[in-house]
């Protein structure tokens, strides 16, 4: 499946859900916390498992494009 490149911005607040999912997480205290759809769509690297690291480096290896599509 081809997605269109993610913004910067995504790539951190990626790593943000994963290193203080408290705050960022679904049910995070954040205004900013990630929505219930914003996970699925940031579970691009094995569906199902929600936003892990591996999702964090096929975003980053997309937006330097050193791959085609996110897997």
């Amino acid at each position: 499946m081809t997605l269109c490149l993610m913004p910067k911005e995504d790539i951190f607040y990626t790593h943000a859900v994963i290193a203080n999912s408290d705050k960022f997480g679904i049910n995070g205290t954040d205004k900013a916390h990630i929505t219930e759809i914003g996970s699925i769509n940031g579970d691009v690297s094995g569906n199902g498992e929600g936003i892990t690291s591996r999702d964090a480096l096929a975003i980053q290896k997309s937006t330097l494009k050193l791959i085609d599509s996110l897997p």
